[in-house]
Formats: C-alpha cells, sequence, structure tokens
C-alpha cells in the first residue's frame, strides 16, 4: 500500500513539475511578448518625439520669419509717419510764418499810415 502511495506522490510531482515547467514557458513566451511590445511603442515614442522636434523647428522658424516681417513693417510705418510728421511740422511751420508775416506787415503798415 505504502509503494502504491508513493507511486501516487511521485506522479503528482511529476505533474505538479510538469505544469510547473509549463507555466515558466508561458511566463517566457509572455515577457517576451511584453518586452518586445515595450520595444515597439518606445520605437514609436521616439519616433513622434523626432517628428515633433521637426514640427517645433519649423514652428519657430516660421515665427521668426513673421516676427521678422513684423519688425520690418513696423520700421516702414515708422519712417513714413515720420515722414508725415515731418510735412505735417514744415506746413504748422509756414503758416506760422505766413502769420507772423502778415502781422509785422499789417503793424508796419499801421506804423507807416500813422506817421
Amino acid at each position: 500500500m505504502q509503494t502504491m502511495e508513493s507511486t501516487r506522490t511521485d506522479e503528482r510531482i511529476d505533474d505538479l513539475g510538469s505544469k510547473i515547467d509549463e507555466l515558466r514557458n508561458e511566463m517566457r513566451e509572455g515577457f517576451k511578448l511584453v518586452r518586445s511590445e515595450v520595444k515597439e511603442v518606445r520605437s514609436e515614442v521616439k519616433e513622434v518625439r523626432s517628428e515633433m522636434r521637426a514640427g517645433f523647428v519649423g514652428v519657430r522658424s516660421e515665427l521668426k520669419d513673421l516676427r521678422d516681417e513684423g519688425r520690418s513693417e513696423i520700421h516702414l510705418l515708422r519712417t513714413e509717419m515720420n515722414t508725415r510728421l515731418d510735412a505735417v511740422q514744415a506746413s504748422a511751420t509756414a503758416i506760422w510764418t505766413s502769420i507772423v508775416a502778415a502781422i509785422v506787415a499789417g503793424f508796419v503798415a499801421f506804423v507807416v499810415t500813422q506817421l
């Protein structure tokens, strides 16, 4: 009887060892699959980061171009405004000169008529 129990126990231990080996192999295959997927995800993330960097470089370049264009336009507008303000100042000076000349001429005429 003891031999039969011993044989049965040995069979159960062998079955357990076999199941553990199967489980170990399944786990190894599963971990291989997970590692493969992690590598794939890392590769995709690296690709996305690279694309994003390239996109950011393009955006920075476009922003720099827009900034430069804006500066050029502001410079042109400033030059145009200065030219117009100079013309307004010249006109104002001419008007004041005419007014002062008219006042002086009127005063001279008044003085001459009073003599």
